[in-house]
């Protein structure tokens, strides 16, 4: 098997202020938005999996991506959920009770959606909110518990999630 590497639906290309002072100024994503190229570099490539990242399930035409996966024989093999913290601001591990309940409730639909693939749930940008002036135990608290919903609701449907390390320094 040979690697598999990223592509996005995301369109925008613009910085995103993310997580206080640090800025994304660029997606680190192949070919974002245009999924039929990614597919057919894939292939060329001889690549059996790529990982994509989705913002939101539901924005996605599951037809489609299941069309490209027949047409190309290449797998989505996991999902990034980095989507959801960059436009949406959903951090499983924020100091608010509502985005950590909006961030589980999207990564159960990330689950839902893996089905189709039986994909890996990446879960990286999504997991961590960092603020210096909070104490570091109450987020690793917070992501805890949030990580226990979402494993709990993927080994219920047979989705394995991997945690993905972020360090951008």
């Amino acid at each position: 098997m040979r690697i598999s590497f990223m592509t996005s639906n995301l369109k925008s290309g613009r910085s995103v202020g993310l997580f206080g002072n640090l800025k994304v100024e660029r997606e680190l994503v192949l070919f974002p938005g245009d999924l039929e190229k990614v597919f057919s570099v894939a292939e060329e490539l001889g690549f059996d999996g790529i990982e994509i990242r989705i913002v939101d399930p539901e924005e996605i035409s599951l037809s489609e991506l299941k069309d490209l996966v027949n047409k190309h024989k290449v797998e989505v093999s996991a999902i990034s959920t980095s989507g959801a913290a960059i436009r949406d601001g959903l951090i499983l591990s924020s100091p608010e009770k509502s985005i950590r309940k909006a961030a589980v409730q999207q990564i159960k639909k990330y689950i839902d959606f893996a089905l189709n693939f039986n994909a890996i749930i990446s879960i990286g940008l999504v997991k961590e909110w960092i603020d210096s002036t909070s104490e570091r135990s109450q987020f690793e608290n917070y992501l805890t518990e949030c990580l226990e919903e979402c494993n709990e609701y993927a080994n219920d449907k047979g989705i394995n999630l991997a945690l993905e390390p972020i360090n951008r320094f």
